[in-house]
């Protein structure tokens, strides 16, 4: 795949001087849910269960309707709840916990061994820095970066074309004014070892980051300066990208029992080569742009084995939605193919999941559900 584009940036040399990349913006408002708890607790036709979680999802002797959930509140009282429709709206992970312990842990819309299959992240990682020409300076190209006060911030992206041209994945670049010593091996590496405690599965090759940190105590010593004076900057180049649907990555239950006696979700994240290689490319085609407009390029320091790939807390995927029951847990609406009433909410219907914030999308599609379940109501 890495040659593929390889061939492929050498065909569109001409195109990309004549293209401008494109500016990404990413809005980071801060949420407050207290007004809309205050309408849910005004609204005639809602009534909200606090600290209350679903132990059993039953369905009628036809195995195609829910007849019953059961849930256990706070202070262990036991809940009935005979529902008309049913929306499950819980998340990557236990969205597709709920289906798989559902009908006394035989399951539900697993007749074809999707659910929990396919969950993804957005990928983040440094992938290294840009160094710049004379004719631009790092407050110039760097200027839309968000600051810590902005509800704001911008990157660059290749334009859809070049993207579909080269089939790379969706990916946002982000120019993140730092001190020039978080280029060093040491200074890259001593952030994954200090991350390496609370990963799972555990980080690789610790020996040559340990090895690389003590290697090069200047470019320690010059971090910890950079933060208290100013310091020569550079630009790094940190990716938000999307990865390829995985049916390998996916969420199963695992043999621990929660406090209720629930399968706690065991969730296998795995990122393909194919993924990175995706983001090299697009990092070269950024580096062929800014050399043709004179602003300098890209310095790719990601190493495979030793890049720290993070994920940005967006579960995604594993119920996800297809016209196909053999290809999908959920239709184009949100319903579970084999159930007539229970319906998905949320990102893990997410087929592909791109590179940005997925909230939009996923209020797009919860509005969709409900006037289609407003529908339905209304004819009962």
């Amino acid at each position: 795949h890495v040659e593929r584009h390889a061939h492929a940036l050498q065909q569109l040399d001409q195109s990309l001087v004549e293209s401008e990349l494109e500016p990404a913006v990413f809005q980071f408002p801060t949420p407050d849910f207290l007004q809309m708890w205050n309408l849910l607790c005004a609204s005639p036709n809602v009534r909200v269960f606090l600290h209350t979680r679903a132990v059993e999802v039953v369905t009628d002797s036809s195995g195609d309707h829910i007849e019953r959930i059961v849930g256990v509140r706070g202070s262990r009282e036991r809940v009935v709840i005979r529902p008309l429709q049913v929306v499950f709206a819980a998340g990557g992970v236990e969205n597709a916990r709920l289906l798989l312990t559902a009908n006394h842990g035989r399951g539900l819309g697993n007749e074809h061994d999707l659910v929990g299959r396919y969950f993804g992240e957005r990928i983040d990682l440094h992938t290294g820095h840009v160094v710049l020409s004379d004719v631009v300076s790092i407050q110039e190209l760097g200027s839309f970066h968000r600051s810590a006060s902005e509800d704001f911030g911008g990157g660059l992206r290749i334009p859809d074309t070049v993207q579909r041209d080269l089939g790379l994945l969706n990916c946002a670049f982000f120019l993140v004014p730092r001190p020039k010593a978080v280029t060093s091996d040491a200074v890259r590496s001593l952030s994954t070892l200090r991350k390496a405690w609370s990963r799972r599965p555990a980080i690789g090759a610790l020996g040559r980051h340990l090895r690389n940190v003590l290697a090069s105590p200047p470019a320690l010593a010059d971090i910890a300066l950079g933060r208290i004076m100013s310091r020569p900057r550079v630009l790094v180049l940190r990716a938000q990208a999307e990865q390829a649907p995985n049916p390998e990555s996916r969420v199963r239950l695992g043999s621990r029992r929660d406090d209720l006696g629930m399968p706690v979700p065991r969730v296998t994240w795995r990122s393909t080569d194919d993924d990175l290689a995706s983001v090299k490319a697009s990092a070269q085609v950024l580096n062929h742009t800014l050399r043709a407009r004179g602003l300098g390029l890209v310095e790719w320091t990601a190493d495979p084995d030793t890049t720290l790939v993070e994920g940005a807390h967006h579960h995604l995927g594993t119920t996800r939605m297809h016209a196909d029951p053999a290809r999908g847990v959920v239709d184009p609406v949100g319903k579970v193919h084999s159930v007539d009433n229970l319906y998905i909410a949320g990102s893990s219907v997410f087929p592909t999941y791109g590179a940005s914030n997925p909230t939009m999308t996923i209020v797009a599609l919860s509005i969709r559900l409900a006037d289609h379940l407003r529908e339905i109501l209304g004819r009962i």
